[in-house]
């Protein structure tokens, strides 16, 4: 019974590593839509966005990005134009 337990805890913590950060990922590009400048399209920030976490080298850097990115976002109500730009640059 304590194998089984085992057994179970294991393969809940490699499934939750592996999805973690499709989790934030999913997380934060709801979070940018929610938070878009009025008359924003949705479809070209899901596609820049997808563009930016593709374009991180590693998982590890993709992952503080996007924590970068939701503390920024839980702090405001709504982005500008510029604050938006700002966070789906490539270069930042």
């Amino acid at each position: 019974m304590l194998l089984c337990f085992a057994i179970l805890a294991c393969g809940a913590y490699v499934i939750t590593r592996f999805y973690s950060i499709i989790l934030v990922a999913y997380v934060v590009e709801e979070s940018l839509i929610q938070k878009a400048p009025d008359g924003a399209d949705t479809g070209r920030i899901r596609a820049r966005f997808q563009g930016l976490v593709h374009s991180l080298p590693d998982r590890r850097s993709r992952f503080e990005r996007l924590i970068e990115m939701s503390q920024v976002l839980e702090k405001v109500q709504k982005l500008d134009p510029a604050g938006m730009e700002q966070l789906l640059s490539i270069d930042d």
